[in-house]
């Protein structure tokens, strides 16, 4: 793997703005609330977790279903934006407690990824034009 050289002003927007960060995040409700600074790294761990928890769940689920379609090679989308579509699936659709807690989440594709790609290829490659109904729903 070739090891990439970025420039100094990068790493000064990386490090200023995580440091930005952590100040708003850490520092001023320590600061303002007057909590313990144990007590709030404790609960910005926290939201992190299940935050990151929620959404891990959320999209593996719908890329795990039997309904999401898996290309044999990444080269059948002219594009990897389609090819993220196209092995979307929603599921629970039906459920309003799923809706909610996924925040729409469930219903990314608007319908079955088979309906985007699955059935409707030309010569081997799935393109977006095959189906453009599908980003409004139906």
């Amino acid at each position: 793997m070739k090891r990439t050289k970025h420039p100094t002003r990068e790493y000064a927007i990386l490090f200023a703005g995580k440091g930005l960060y952590l100040t708003y995040m850490i520092i001023l409700p320590v600061l303002l609330l007057g909590k313990s600074l144990p007590l709030i790294a404790l609960a910005f761990m926290l939201t992190h977790i299940i935050a990151g928890l929620t959404v891990s769940l959320v999209i593996q689920t719908s890329h795990s279903v039997d309904s999401a379609y898996f290309p044999a090679s990444r080269n059948d989308f002219d594009n990897g934006v389609y090819h993220i579509f196209a092995t979307t699936a929603d599921y629970a659709t039906s459920n309003p407690l799923v809706s909610w807690l996924t925040g729409g989440l469930n219903h990314v594709s608007r319908g079955s990824s088979a309906i985007f790609c699955g059935h409707r290829r030309q010569g081997g490659r799935c393109t977006f034009e095959e189906n453009p109904d599908w980003i409004v729903g139906h």
